[in-house]
């Protein structure tokens, strides 16, 4: 069947339970009453979320598929637990809500399994209510959520190769022995990977009317900071000794000293706004979706995670000691330099 994985970033930030709840629903919809002037509307989406959003149940059939794997468990996790506020948590995906309010909904063919808000797959109703089918919105509140979104995204299509082999020349097709007499089996990837490809009907259509397969926004930039004396170089098997060039950080230092605009601008703008060309900035000619990201550093490398906090503050820094200067006054260390002004609160908060 036609169906699509999207990862939408909301401008206003879904950050709190109250937020999510405005958006996410985990609960069967209320019954409406015989003399509710919206029970046709209420019904309508009581029944769509019974038709399309319900999980199993499951904890009595071990013959559905999540539960191949562990007849005792569902794969999914189904039934959840009951709970009565959402909470926010750091695997990734959001607690959601599911009161123990006795709301039950009659599933299945024969009328005789009853679900509740344990099985209720998270949706929102009004994406429900337009589309009338099954709709599963999720909050990613971690990186985690992203890598899994996107690996599920790009994965493509399940394929496989089955070959029958009858006879002794087809049983050592592509067999032969290595320097221990062992023998060994050569792959030919190019020719499973063509004999493997599956394209289903849909996919062909789009690549036929050379639609977009997918879509992303924005280009990302990854700035590394780094002490003096300790820029990062990268080593290649194609060139040794590696060459040592200048970093970013050193011709964004470099380039605040003749640039009057990038006096305003923090080291992850001038990224945003110019572009580095191997040796220095140069001013992009057209304006786009750019984003630039300082790299995470370990709070128990002191002195390079205060060169991280002060670079993403500080504005218009031309040298390492222009970095550790804080009010006229040149600190001694980075670390000093960010607490005077204020980014890290007090060096023990970092100490074992």
């Amino acid at each position: 069947m036609p169906h699509a994985h999207l990862l939408v970033t909301l401008a206003n930030k879904v950050d709190t339970p109250e937020k999510i709840d405005s958006i996410i629903s985990a609960e069967l919809p209320d019954y409406p009453k015989r003399d509710d002037p919206e029970r046709e509307r209420k019904m309508l989406l009581f029944e769509l979320v019974r038709k399309h959003m319900i999980h199993g149940p499951c904890s009595e059939r071990p013959e559905l598929g999540c539960r191949d794997a562990n007849a005792t468990k569902c794969s999914r996790g189904y039934p959840k637990p009951y709970r009565n506020f959402t909470e926010l948590c750091n695997g990734g995906y959001p607690l959601y809500r599911r009161r123990d309010d006795g709301k039950v909904a009659v599933v299945g063919k024969l009328g005789k399994t009853f679900a509740t808000n344990r099985d209720v797959v998270p949706t929102n109703l009004w994406l429900l209510q337009k589309h009338e089918c099954h709709v599963n919105v999720e909050v990613c509140a971690a990186i985690q959520a992203f890598k899994y979104i996107f690996k599920y995204v790009f994965k493509g299509p399940d394929s496989v190769v089955l070959e029958l082999l009858h006879n002794d020349d087809l049983m050592n097709k592509n067999v032969y022995l290595n320097e221990k007499k062992e023998k060994c089996v050569n792959l030919d990837m190019r020719e499973i990977y063509r004999l493997a490809r599956y394209v289903s009907h849909m996919e062909a259509a789009y690549r036929i009317l050379r639609y977009p397969m997918h879509y992303t926004m924005h280009t990302v930039f990854t700035l590394i900071p780094h002490l003096p004396n300790e820029e990062p170089i990268f080593f290649t098997s194609t060139a040794y000794p590696p060459k040592r060039k200048k970093s970013k950080l050193l011709a964004y230092f470099d380039l605040v000293k003749e640039d009057d605009c990038a006096k305003n601008m923090t080291w992850v703008e001038v990224a945003e706004n110019y572009h580095f060309n191997g040796t220095k900035y140069v001013r992009y000619k057209r304006k786009g979706l750019r984003i630039a990201r300082l790299s995470s550093v370990n709070p128990k490398m002191l002195e390079l995670y205060a060169v991280r906090k002060l670079l993403l503050y500080k504005k218009g820094v031309q040298s390492f000691e222009h970095l550790r200067t804080h009010r006229g006054k040149v600190y001694k260390s980075f670390m000093e330099a960010a607490e005077a002004a204020g980014y890290i609160e007090k060096t023990t908060e970092w100490q074992d």
